[in-house]
């Protein structure tokens, strides 16, 4: 008598073991077993790695741009599994912008240290600084660069002149123009009705100087001009002073 017998095949297999996974060890991990009976077995799997957020390291850390520029913008790159979200920050304020950050027109105030923050779910956000210089000549604050100021005869006159700029302007000076168009420098000895008072605040980069004339007579009228001035150039502010009432000759 012949007997028949089933023999359940012999399972065997092999291990793949990856002690430290890193990034680049994401992708799709192929299997084949060959036991010399076509068609060889195969199979895949494919193992997604996950990791923090990544910043290019290469970004500038500072960035100068010349004041009134238009168009920049700064883009930042990063890395990350899931893919992060990339927006900047003003350093120790909650102000955002997407990327690139974006500039239309650069000013003065624009000036500080921006943060790329790169963010995705499961990690902790991912900073990298950049400090935004601004340069360029000196800018007026505040009025328009031509004033009118009207006075009675023996009153007091003050003008004052407020400027931001990079680098801070080397000089501020005080010129007096007379009713015939002739111009010369004030100074402190330029009589003893004239004050001139300065002063810096590095921090904000901006200066200001204030000009004091004491009992004001006809001869003082005329125009007074603030100009300041640095290596990219100067700007001036004109204050017309008239005299109210009956004028004399003093």
């Amino acid at each position: 008598m012949c007997h028949s017998y089933f023999v359940p095949p012999r399972n065997r297999g092999q291990t793949m073991s990856l002690p430290k996974a890193s990034r680049y060890d994401s992708g799709v991990y192929e299997c084949t077993a060959d036991n010399g009976v076509l068609p060889h077995g195969m199979g895949t799997a494919t193992l997604d790695v996950q990791y923090a957020p990544w910043i290019d390291p290469t970004m500038d850390d500072e960035i100068t741009l010349m004041h009134d520029q238009e168009g920049f913008k700064l883009r930042c790159l990063a890395d990350g599994n899931p893919k992060p979200h990339i927006r900047w920050r003003r350093k120790d304020t909650t102000l955002y912008w997407e990327n690139p950050l974006r500039f239309h027109r650069v000013r003065y105030d624009v000036e500080g240290t921006y943060q790329c923050v790169a963010t995705s779910g499961g990690f902790q956000e991912v900073t990298k600084d950049t400090f935004i210089n601004i340069v360029g000549r000196p800018q007026l604050l505040g009025e328009e660069s031509v004033s009118a100021t009207a006075v009675a005869a023996g009153g007091t006159a003050r003008f004052a002149c407020d400027i931001t700029a990079d680098p801070m302007p080397d000089r501020i000076i005080w010129l007096w123009r007379d009713r015939d168009g002739i111009e010369k420098e004030l100074t402190v000895a330029s009589g003893e009705f004239i004050t001139i008072n300065k002063k810096r605040d590095m921090d904000v980069k901006s200066s200001s100087s204030s000009l004091t004339i004491k009992d004001v007579a006809y001869k003082n009228e005329g125009t007074y001009i603030c100009r300041a001035s640095n290596m990219f150039g100067s700007v001036q502010r004109n204050f017309q002073l008239q005299l109210t009432g009956e004028k004399s000759d003093q």
